[in-house]
This record gives C-alpha cells, structure tokens and sequence, in this order.
C-alpha cells in the first residue's frame, strides 16, 4: 500500500470503531433505561469527578515510580 492508502485505511478502522462504541454505548443506555428506569440512577449514583480524578493521580503516580 502506498503511504496515503495506508492513512485512509487507518482512518477508515478509527471510524469504524468508534462508530461501533457508540452505537455499542447507545444500545446499553436504552436497555438500562428501558429495564431499570431512571430511578437505579438516583439510588446507585457515585461521583464520576472522584472517579476519574483518582484514576488521573493514579495514572501519575506509575508514571512516576515506573
């Protein structure tokens, strides 16, 4: 393959996954919500701010030892 046809190609495996994620993200929100509702929300929810703040010092900190 050439060096543009390769990019292309590349491009073309990035959409795909992405559009699969979303679609894959999409098909699990509207089973939660249709057998759950929206009250499993109110009762189970959790700081995704703390969450992902955690995992960012984490992430750092085996950066930093490794």
């Amino acid at each position: 393959m050439t060096g543009s046809a390769t990019v292309l190609a590349d491009l073309a495996a990035v959409g795909l996954h992405t559009l699969a994620l979303f679609a894959v993200m999409g098909v699990i929100a509207v089973v939660v919500y249709e057998k759950l509702g929206v009250m499993i929300l109110k009762r189970t929810w959790f700081n995704l701010d703390l969450l992902w703040a955690g995992a960012l010092v984490g992430a750092g900190l085996i950066t930093l030892v490794v």
